[in-house]
């Protein structure tokens, strides 16, 4: 019965997907003049995380990539849309870059799926996977999911995945892909100039989504002990709100200048974590249901004094939160220098 309840939705799946390629098809402009470097399922919904990703993907290949080369990036709605277009406009010299973030796994669906068939489509040809979490849960669908995955892996020709912390890694690694490397989610790299500012209140980012851990319950206590501080809590989850497209990089902009200004945010977000680290904002963050933070804070975030790991059976909280209050300096390791593989695998591809 799983067998079958997974091919009848893989079927239905890829008529959808022929649908969009046939009958919803676009053209994507190129400059004919230059080499193409494609930031494939860039971010068109209300999520601040994976738009923040996307520009921090865009900017990176910008700021590595020599004059010769014009990024282009593919909306995750086009990408299937634009597909017959691609095939007649993707060389041996194009680089096809994969969105970084959570969604390589059976959970974001709508954006694995489209990169299984992408890895299929064009695997003899250069491609980054930008830094990942590997989320395929422990289903029969998962597992199968996860099973296309590694094929379509395995059968490119020059491919490199990069996992944003330890435990996708090890899970990259342990099927056995080639050329897995370790790197920072792409938007530590995220060029940031902080404000000089008085910080006051506090910044509240908290998920209610399927990776959400922490109940409501707990929730309500944590906000009840932040409220004894006399200070104002601003709600300021990444998705609380609908971003357009084409004003995305002021809304990114306006959000971090808004989280600069915080005295202490208090989050269960990857990114609301990853944020107060480019704003250097004191921060508490708790882990979600698929550990992406936990093992991002043990991989790359231990060193620093001004984001405090904390769980709902933490009897210190009061503690934690008080410590980052009387915070008067913040100790904060520069990241860049981890992205040191990924650099070599676009300076490889651009040469070869």
């Amino acid at each position: 019965m799983k067998l079958f309840i997974y091919l009848l939705k893989k079927v239905k799946q890829n008529i959808c997907a022929y649908y969009e390629i046939y009958f919803n098809k676009k053209k994507i402009k190129i400059n004919k003049t230059r080499n193409q470097a494609y930031v494939f399922f860039a971010a068109d919904y209300n999520n601040l995380g994976d738009i923040a990703i996307t520009l921090s993907q865009i900017d990176f290949l910008k700021n590595h990539l020599s004059k010769k080369y014009e990024i282009i990036s593919i909306n995750t709605d086009d990408s299937l849309k634009v597909y017959l277009d691609l095939k007649k406009k993707i060389d041996s010299s194009s680089i096809l870059t994969f969105i970084g973030g959570g969604n390589n796994g059976d959970i974001y669906e709508f954006i694995d799926f489209k990169r299984r068939f992408y890895l299929k489509k064009f695997s003899i040809n250069k491609i980054i996977l930008f830094p990942q979490t590997v989320v395929y849960s422990d289903t029969y669908n998962g597992k199968k999911k996860l099973n296309e995955f590694v094929t379509y892996s395995k059968k490119c020709k020059n491919i490199s995945i990069f996992a944003r912390e330890k435990k996708s890694f090890d899970k990259y690694k342990n099927q056995n892909i080639k050329n897995v490397f370790l790197t920072p989610d792409i938007v530590f790299s995220f060029n940031y100039q902080i404000p000089n500012v008085k910080r006051k209140n506090i910044g509240l980012i908290m998920r209610d989504d399927i990776e959400k851990s922490l109940s409501a319950d707990y929730q309500n206590v944590l906000i009840s002990q932040l409220k004894k501080y006399k200070l104002n809590i601003e709600y300021m989850d990444t998705c609380s709100e609908k971003i357009s497209i084409n004003d995305n990089i002021v809304y990114l902009d306006s959000y971090l200048n808004k989280l600069s200004h915080k005295k202490i945010v208090v989050t269960d977000r990857l990114h609301g974590m990853i944020f107060c680290y480019i704003t250097n904002t004191p921060c508490i963050v708790f882990n979600n249901n698929n550990d992406k933070i936990l093992s991002t804070f043990n991989t790359w975030l231990k060193e620093q004094n001004f984001i405090l790991l904390a769980s709902d059976r933490d009897k210190e909280i009061n503690e934690k939160i008080n410590y980052l209050l009387d915070l008067k300096s913040i100790v904060k390791k520069d990241l860049n220098n981890d992205y040191s593989e990924l650099l070599e695998v676009i300076k490889n591809y651009e040469e070869n």
